[in-house]
């Protein structure tokens, strides 16, 4: 729609083949053939050539000019390229193999950059047609630029040798032997702190469970902490409760004013003065709340970007992964789901913060005699499974047999706070929770007993049980 030229670079194309023709060990061939597909390519004669040596890689073990010609005579495409003449002058410009890196980020920028022109061309004609509707038009262009961005980001990588990453690593693990480096983001958990090093920069956390497990709850539990009495900022977005809502949660939380007092106004004396008493350690936490609808994963990087750089934000989450969309989405919501997880990962990797992504477990586990939740019930996509670093399932056996109280050994099994044991699941009472650390990519998994104090929905360490 404008007469500048395209993006492109002749020079990084015509050395870029070129290297491959003279790559006869086929040293880069594999980083090369990864990162780049003919596509990527502007000019006739570079993507049949580059077309010829991907054919031949995947069919023979040699390739050098001559096998290179063969292929491409075979395929008529002989003349394209300028006949033999032409093969032998594209060698001769490569100035040296060693760029062949510089020529390949060359190529790859400036393919992205002709995909996103199309991209933004295709929008500024539907930006023109005022019978498409704005909102239409809005979710296609984030749609477009969306997928140009993941692929941009999927093409990203680097190469780097044994000699250059073990000497860090043992400077890491030096530094936080000595303490000057901890391993993650201590969470006040102390069992689950122990079982995962606290939360570490780069991973994709997932705390997954079925409706009404207190999945949020956990959640804001843990951020109390971190914001509250640790001073960690932390950025909060949450699609499915209003800010108001999680105001009053974390006020619950924090006071220990059962929940049902701030949400129905049924105020005591005593419930203003546990507010009084600690609403300014609330009121000065670095929790900074976002509360939408609607969040698309470029939405959600763009402003975790200026939060980081305007409040320095350690933790990101996310209440919870499956609302979010990506606008003008059409293969379907698992696919779609499965972009969302791999963006998420992307994200935490590419600011080296840790993201918790609260996820939903479907409930058609409930049907099974232990109704423990696995990883394959999550819901929408497997990509959860393969993306997350860390999934955290929550469970509370005393929801599904609330009501039924029993006997052990002929006498009333109790908590220490009086309530009893259900009648069908012997080592479980009202208040006891299970956070099952489903997967942990870099440390073991297990299963943390936690306390479940529901009047003010908040997760805590356990205490033990007697029987009495």
């Amino acid at each position: 729609m404008n007469n500048q030229p395209v993006p492109q670079s002749q020079a990084s194309e015509i050395c870029l083949v070129g290297c491959l023709i003279l790559d006869t060990k086929q040293e880069i061939m594999a980083d090369v053939f990864q990162e780049v597909t003919e596509a990527d390519f502007n000019f006739p004669d570079t993507k049949v050539i580059f077309r010829a040596i991907r054919q031949l890689y995947n069919t023979t073990t040699i390739i050098d000019i001559i096998s290179v010609k063969t292929t491409i005579e075979t395929n008529g495409d002989l003349v394209t390229v300028g006949g033999a003449e032409g093969l032998v002058k594209i060698i001769d410009s490569v100035p040296s193999m060693a760029g062949w890196k510089y020529y390949l980020e060359q190529v790859k920028e400036t393919s992205h950059r002709r995909q996103l022109i199309q991209a933004l061309e295709r929008s500024l004609g539907d930006a023109y047609d005022q019978q498409t509707a704005l909102s239409d038009v809005m979710d296609s262009v984030e749609a477009r630029v969306f997928a140009v961005t993941e692929q941009a980001q999927q093409s990203r990588s680097e190469t780097v040798s044994m000699a250059q990453i073990i000497p860090q690593t043992i400077e890491a693990i030096n530094e936080r032997a000595k303490g000057e480096r901890p391993a993650g983001i201590e969470t006040g958990f102390v069992e689950l702190d122990q079982l995962t090093g606290g939360l570490r920069g780069g991973e994709l956390i997932v705390p997954a469970g079925r409706p009404s497990m207190g999945k949020t709850a956990f959640v804001l539990s843990l951020l109390s902490s971190l914001t509250i009495h640790k001073k960690v900022p932390v950025v909060f977005f949450s699609l499915e409760m209003s800010k108001e809502e999680i105001a009053e949660r974390l006020l619950s939380i924090n006071t220990r004013v059962p929940h049902s007092h701030l949400r129905n106004g049924w105020m005591h004396e005593e419930d203003y003065q546990q507010i009084d008493a600690v609403k300014d350690m609330i009121i000065n936490a670095p929790l900074n709340i976002v509360d939408c609808a609607k969040l698309s994963p470029m939405e959600l990087r763009s402003r975790v970007r200026t939060l980081i750089r305007l409040h320095d934000i350690q933790v990101v989450v996310v209440d919870y992964l499956q609302l979010m969309t990506i606008p003008g989405f059409r293969d379907g919501r698992f696919q779609e789901v499965g972009s969302i997880v791999r963006s998420l990962k992307s994200l935490a990797r590419e600011v080296q913060k840790p993201v918790i992504a609260i996820a939903q477990i479907r409930r058609s586990g409930v049907g099974k005699a232990d109704k423990r939740p696995v990883m394959d019930e999550l819901k929408d996509s497997g990509e959860i499974e393969q993306a997350a670093d860390v999934i955290m399932l929550i469970h509370r056996e005393h929801y599904y047999k609330k009501g039924k109280t029993g006997y052990i050994d002929g006498k009333p099994c109790k908590c220490k706070d009086g309530s009893l044991y259900s009648v069908l699941y012997e080592n479980c009472c009202k208040d006891k929770a299970e956070l099952i650390i489903e997967k942990q990519r870099s440390g073991p998994t297990g299963v943390i007993i936690m306390k479940w104090n529901g009047p003010i929905m908040r997760f805590e360490p356990w205490k033990e049980v007697t029987n009495e």
